[in-house]
């Protein structure tokens, strides 16, 4: 089962429990992709009990949930390398492994959506194993944020997808707030929406007049509108040349940026959006953003310990998910992005 196959998996589970869930990734599907069925169920209850830790509520677990999620976080072991000791230790010793936390909310997020255990093992090894980080060619897309940021998150989105509208204030959000210590890198996803393409275009030609970011938003702000007078109503509002806006949204390099675009996603098998990815790392179903960019940062959330080691972050060399680290305030904003097509 491919990564980005199991996180539909998850989501389609979560909203059939009817969970509300702030995440960072899936959204609209790209049904050209394979689906796979899951693995069947195995049972994760354990004689030894319920474990409850600090800062973790499961109280919207069911007594048989509670007693999977208990065994996941006494055998899944820490993220941090240098911290050899099962999550559940992690957090109750409060170690120096900031991602303890986050981890064990997540297992529990997934626990609750019906995720059978070898599921959940997977996919909690594709977001914490160092093996799964990805090294994502950024020159030529893009960017939002200072160039030398410590953070770098990589968003795959498509114009027309509900869910990308919805997210990207929150992420704007974020970057103003790490004002400084993040930066965005847009990377197109089309996922066969009728007026997909033509909006990833008229972003793509306005970016060869200064204006990206400027139609980017107008696009996600007027996704109903988004037929050609509409882009060229956008092109003439930010100050276009819209005859030329026009010619570069039929030229080679808008078509050189999506092919591009295109090589990479397939690469990756990503079949939903928006898909993201922090220092080369992809943002798993369930996740708060800000939570992992503390985790990136080295911070802690108010009921973990007060002593963080920083953790990795990406350079400025055109590729996302090499290592360096940093600081930056805590934001507060989160993602919604219900599943959908």
């Amino acid at each position: 089962m491919t990564r980005n196959t199991s996180f539909s998996s998850l989501l389609v589970l979560l909203a059939a429990c009817g969970v509300v869930l702030a995440v960072s990734v899936a959204g609209c599907k790209d049904d050209t992709k394979p689906d796979p069925s899951t693995a069947p169920s195995a049972s994760a209850a354990s004689s030894a009990g319920e474990v409850h830790l600090p800062g973790i509520d499961t109280s919207p677990l069911l007594p048989r949930e509670r007693l999977e999620w208990s065994e996941e976080v006494r055998t899944l072991m820490s993220p941090c390398a240098d911290v050899a000791v099962p999550v559940a230790q992690c957090v109750l010793e409060k170690r120096d492994c900031p991602r303890c936390i986050s981890a064990a909310k997540l297992v529990l997020k997934m626990v609750r959506g019906g995720l059978p255990r070898e599921e959940i093992e997977k996919l909690y090894k594709e977001r914490f194993d160092p093996s799964a980080q990805k090294v994502l060619p950024i020159d030529g897309s893009p960017t939002e944020g200072a160039d030398d940021a410590k953070e770098t998150l990589v968003e795959f989105a498509d114009f027309e997808c509900p869910y990308c509208a919805m997210e990207y204030p929150h992420v704007e959000k974020i970057l103003q707030d790490r004002k400084g210590k993040i930066r965005l890198v847009f990377k197109v996803k089309l996922l066969g929406h009728p007026h997909g393409e033509i909006a990833a275009r008229a972003a793509f030609a306005a970016r060869e007049q200064g204006k990206f970011w400027e139609m980017h938003h107008k696009l996600f702000d007027n996704q109903r509108a988004l037929e050609q007078k509409d882009l060229d109503a956008y092109a003439k509002a930010l100050g276009l040349d819209v005859a030329k806006f026009d010619a570069d949204m039929k030229g080679a390099l808008v078509n050189d940026q999506l092919d591009r675009d295109k090589k990479l996603e397939d690469s990756l098998n990503i079949d939903h959006t928006p898909t993201m990815y922090l220092n080369g790392r992809g943002v798993e179903p369930g996740e708060d953003l800000d939570d992992v960019l503390n985790e990136e940062l080295g911070e802690l959330p108010p009921s973990a310990s007060a002593s963080a080691s920083a953790s990795a972050a990406p350079s400025a060399s055109g590729a996302a998910g090499a290592p360096s680290a940093s600081a930056a305030p805590s934001a507060s904003s989160k993602i919604l992005a219900p599943k959908g097509k």
